[in-house]
């Protein structure tokens, strides 16, 4: 302890001399320093480059760090949109696909061949088999897995469908009864083109504004414009009624009947033969009606269907 005191004591005695030349030349001054202070002076100078180094170094990693964490976030929302998109474009892909899956099993109904049952539809539906994930699946946010994971099984459950239409296409592709006589029977093409005001099924009465049952499709057209048949029959029904104004009821074969209701004009009489494409009649705006429209109805053995699971041709 005494020998350091001692060469502190001699470093501090110690003294360096600098001399300080102004910039005239006049008045020289010298400046002492001890080797001590000198020291001292350059430990906390290189302790301050040290520190101002660190805190440097630290400040850069923490913007490298914040950085890529703003850069993933950004690239985890696009990647979630672009997800959302995806499951939309596959969703209405697969109900495109069942509704195609229903109007085959009407073929195959009508040609006395089994039908694809619910059930055997909703084998097609499934997870995906899990498969052993990797880290970055693991640390991945939970609500974005779990969108992964369901446009997984969509994607699945689309395939499987696709590969069952195949299957029914072809059962119905071998089927001898399958032939143009039998499309020329079935309500295959729209009485008429126009804008679709109210589909099949439940909706609010536009007459009433009551909730009430609606067999079939309103299709707005202009008065006057032709209402065709869309496929082979006989008239059963040409005249008034209550409510639906001017109407033709056509029989079909196979069960099926077509109604053409409000029309302005009757092109067609009682039992005379219909091929597919004459004309019924015309678009018009008679009965309980808020507007010209053709009200367009499908009855198989009385009861009424969606006639869009019928209406094969699209729309121009």
């Amino acid at each position: 302890m005494i020998m350091i005191k001692g060469k502190l004591d001699k470093l501090f005695n110690k003294y360096m001399t600098f001399i300080v030349l102004p910039h005239d030349e006049v008045g020289a001054k010298q400046k002492r320093v001890s080797y001590g202070a000198l020291a001292l002076a350059l430990f906390f100078i290189l302790l301050f480059v040290i520190s101002a180094l660190f805190i440097f170094v630290d400040y850069g990693q923490r913007k490298v760090a914040s950085d890529t964490l703003n850069r993933l976030v950004y690239e985890n929302t696009v990647l979630k949109e672009k997800y959302n998109t995806l499951k939309k474009s596959t969703a209405m892909v697969n109900d495109s696909i069942v509704d195609i899956l229903n109007k085959m099993d009407n073929l195959l109904i009508m040609n006395n061949l089994p039908p694809t049952s619910d059930v055997m539809k909703e084998m097609g539906i499934g997870g995906v088999e899990s498969a052993s994930p990797d880290e970055s699946f693991l640390i991945m946010d939970p609500d974005f897995k779990r969108q992964v994971q369901e446009i997984s099984t969509l994607i699945v459950s689309t395939e499987k469908r696709v590969e069952l239409a195949k299957q029914l296409l072809a059962k119905i592709s071998t089927n001898k009864e399958l032939n143009s006589e039998m499309w020329d029977n079935i309500p295959t093409t729209w009485p008429v083109y126009g804008w679709i005001t109210s589909g099949f099924g439940t909706r609010i009465s536009p007459m009433t504004g009551k909730q009430e049952f609606h067999p079939g499709l309103d299709i707005a057209q202009n008065i006057g414009e032709e209402v065709v048949a869309p496929a082979d029959g006989v008239v059963v029904y040409a005249g008034n009624r209550t409510g639906w104004g001017r109407t033709v009821l056509i029989r079909h074969e196979y069960g099926i009947t077509t109604r053409y209701a409000h029309l302005d004009a009757i092109r067609v009489s009682l039992y005379q033969e219909i091929k597919k494409g004459d004309i019924v009649g015309t678009v018009g705006n008679t009965g309980w009606s808020i507007g010209p429209h053709l009200h367009y109805e499908i009855r198989v053995h009385g009861t009424p269907v969606d006639p869009m699971n019928y209406i094969l041709t699209r729309k121009d």
